[in-house]
């Protein structure tokens, strides 16, 4: 008789993805995001994907000096709208800066980053 511990809970086998899933996805997320930049190009200037230690990170410029509450609701809901698709984008809507401004967020020059300009 066999003493050991019963299982009654079976692995799941790990996904397997066939080499074109990955690359049609993020040719999905870029599309999704891009479409998502130029109708707001009246709001923003420009985008930048992020490739980050803890995922992917979209970070919008407004085209104010203030905060754009309105633009930060938008961003807000395609956000969600990403995660419903099975999609885990972090955003952040920073105000108008400088070059040298952005740099404090992420420094495009030191690891990817994806340019989306709103025009």
């Amino acid at each position: 008789m066999n003493t050991g511990t019963l299982s009654l809970v079976m692995p799941s086998p790990l996904p397997t993805f066939r080499a074109e899933e990955p690359d049609r996805a993020f040719r999905k997320l870029m599309e999704s995001i891009f479409k998502w930049v130029r109708r707001q190009s009246n709001d923003l200037s420009e985008a930048y994907l992020v490739f980050e230690p803890d995922g992917l990170m979209l970070y919008v410029l407004s085209r104010r000096q203030d905060y754009d509450f309105e633009l930060s609701q938008q961003l807000s809901e395609f956000s969600v709208q990403l995660a419903d698709q099975g999609i885990n984008v972090n955003t952040t809507l920073l105000p108008a800066t400088s070059p040298e401004e952005l740099l404090t967020f992420f420094d495009p020059r030191q690891g990817p980053a994806i340019h989306i300009p709103a025009e």
